[in-house]
């Protein structure tokens, strides 16, 4: 309703302009069938299973003909940054506005808004609550500047009724969630760091683990890789496992350590209300609750491990004749610590020496049988949570196991809808907050138009404390009823040793060409800036470390070898350490860790 509310205020706005407007699906939204139609304003029930996106546009040059405005009907992420949403496509656009329903869709958005120096106008609600945020290039602090508490459904749920003890079909929706999190997220974002720490080749990781006695993270790598499918049907093998694990041996584990009857000191039996015992399930291919939960697992590990997965692969038919020959583990006990105790997270499991030699033998063999080079990198895909695609198979994955659990607990269970709207956290919209908080961004839009002159490298001396005076920063809610107003916050300003001083916005930049040595870039950040390069990353990638075996010998090289360079793009922004002398004055005591401003490589 958001994205309604701002779209129609502005081809109110823009009557006669021939600048476009361009609307971007940041999340890729659908109209739902079930999304309460009576409060989007634009939309229609012959608009549903359409993007937002082009029928927001098509709905506004129907009221407004003489409006010029361009949908696209895909993301604004990491995925379209080569094309068609780059560095450029930001610079020609004057002002942008956001209507999104996440702080990661916001925070990338404002990221590419500072890279760019763009200004932003944020603005969302939630149930009552609204907030409209102003950001101006050089004045003002961004989006990403203050950081909100990290949301966590799970949280307020106790872990022994999230992992053993589930009441309520909630706890189910909320345990399927976390298991998504963790097994497409959190895991393959651990194994890509273990490998972009240690190695990242092959070979150079089995040198680290053949050098060093203790490694943290190799249990996780160990397991991950030893369940690596080759092909789509043993991708078909490792879902079939997971649904007995979660649904079968869970339930007997638990079972065996507190059978039905179990009886608590005083003669109360241990499975009373809230307590529900479990039942093992028994994987049924005729079963369509069971088919989806396979079908569903299927297509994201097949996503997590780059198989290739097609939809006959996922066809009903093939499914069920591929999980007849599936092995089936036998059920083992693991005795009262594995019911009880909270498992560790993926980062803090240390390993035993046997999990780092099964590794080292693992690695030896497959480049023994020429399965992985000595220069080869194992890589895996996370999977980004995403409510709104219903091609990703992200609701379908946790809709699925939600209610296989709450079968398992003899739970109702719930609708795709109901599942989507807690696992996807969303809560109602309102249309009085919606109008209220659209229609104070708006003055500010107005604002942000009459300044834009001053929003460059030439006119931002312009930009002062009494311009910065002029915008207002809205916070409301409405069944208080209170609203604040307040200025922007001032873009905070770090003094650097040196006597260098920096806000957000600025940002140092390097050229260079195809020929440049690693010891060409240091040299020319000493000539241009007078600071002396001590690291260089890009992304988490290890670029430049002196104390790194090996890295002393990359400086006389050529500087793209160890850069991924971008086809569409002709800079690569590095994130640079520099060396400090104890002498020199800035933020920040002794032993403080020092920010410096990022710097954008021009290689072409």
């Amino acid at each position: 309703m958001h994205f309604c509310s701002i779209t129609r205020k502005l081809r109110l706005k823009q009557a006669r302009s021939s600048a476009p407007w361009h609307s971007a699906d940041v999340n890729r939204f659908q109209i739902e069938f079930n999304s309460n139609l009576n409060r989007q304003f634009l939309f229609r029930p012959e608009h549903i299973t359409k993007s937002k996106s082009e029928v927001g546009a098509d709905r506004i040059r129907h009221i407004n003909p003489d409006i010029n405005i361009k949908p696209y009907m895909m993301r604004v992420s990491p995925a379209t940054q080569k094309a068609p949403f780059t560095d450029e496509f930001f610079r020609k656009q004057d002002i942008v506005i956001n209507a999104l329903d996440n702080v990661e869709a916001r925070k990338y958005v404002d990221q590419r808004c500072v890279t760019t120096c763009k200004p932003l106008l944020d603005s969302g609600t939630l149930s009552t609550k609204g907030h409209v945020q102003v950001v101006v290039p050089y004045l003002t602090e961004s989006y990403g500047s203050q950081r909100d508490p990290v949301e966590n459904a799970s949280d307020s749920i106790p872990f022994c009724t999230l992992k053993q003890f589930p009441a309520l079909m909630e706890h189910c929706i909320e345990w399927a969630r976390e298991k998504f999190q963790s097994s497409f997220s959190q895991k393959p974002d651990s194994f890509n760091n273990f490998w972009q720490l240690n190695g990242p080749s092959a070979g150079q990781l089995l040198q680290t683990l053949q050098g060093r006695n203790h490694m943290d993270g190799i249990p996780l790598v160990h397991k991950l890789i030893s369940a690596w499918p080759k092909n789509f049907t043993e991708v078909v093998f490792l879902a079939r496992s997971k649904f007995e694990k979660y649904f079968n041996h869970k339930a007997q584990q638990l079972l065996t350590m507190f059978p039905e009857d179990h009886m608590l000191e005083g003669g109360v039996k241990f499975w009373t209300s809230p307590k529900r015992a479990p039942t093992a399930l028994i994987f049924d291919r005729d079963n369509k609750l069971h088919l989806a939960f396979l079908r569903a697992a299927c297509h994201l590990y097949g996503n997590i491990y780059g198989i290739p997965v097609t939809k006959a692969d996922l066809a009903e038919e093939n499914l069920r004749n591929l999980v007849l020959t599936a092995p089936v583990a036998p059920f083992m006990s693991k005795g009262e610590e594995a019911v009880i105790k909270e498992a560790p997270t993926a980062a803090a499991v240390s390993h035993t020496g046997n999990e780092a030699k099964q590794l080292v033998h693992y690695l030896q063999s497959s480049m023994a049988r020429g399965d992985c080079a000595t220069g080869d990198t194992m890589t895996m895909h996370p999977e980004s949570f995403e409510k709104d695609d219903d091609s990703n198979a992200h609701i379908d994955y946790i809709y699925a196991a939600a209610n296989l659990r709450a079968a398992m607990y003899k739970i109702d269970q719930a609708s795709r809808l109901h599942v989507k709207r807690i696992a996807g956290r969303i809560v109602p919209a309102i249309a009085t907050t919606t109008a209220c908080v659209t229609g104070l961004a708006c003055l500010e839009l107005v604002k942000l138009a009459q300044d834009l002159d001053k929003m460059t490298l030439d006119g931002k001396h312009l930009l002062t404390e009494r311009v910065l005076g002029r915008y207002k920063n809205t916070f409301l809610n409405l069944a208080l009823p209170v609203i604040y107003f307040s200025e922007p916050g001032a873009a905070a300003r770090t003094n650097l040793p040196g006597g260098i001083s920096v806000t957000l916005w600025d940002q140092w930049t390097i050229t260079g060409n195809p020929a440049f040595t690693m010891q060409n870039f240091i040299d020319a950040v000493k000539a241009k800036y007078n600071v002396t390069v001590s690291s260089i990353l890009l992304g988490s990638k290890m670029v430049y470390m002196p104390f790194m075996p090996g890295h002393g010998k990359r400086l006389g090289q050529t500087f793209s070898t160890y850069l991924d360079l971008p086809d569409s793009e002709d800079y690569l922004d590095l994130s640079v350490d520099m060396e400090t002398d104890s002498n020199m004055d800035g933020d920040g005591g002794d032993g403080d860790m020092v920010l410096w401003p990022p710097i954008r490589y021009y290689f072409r």
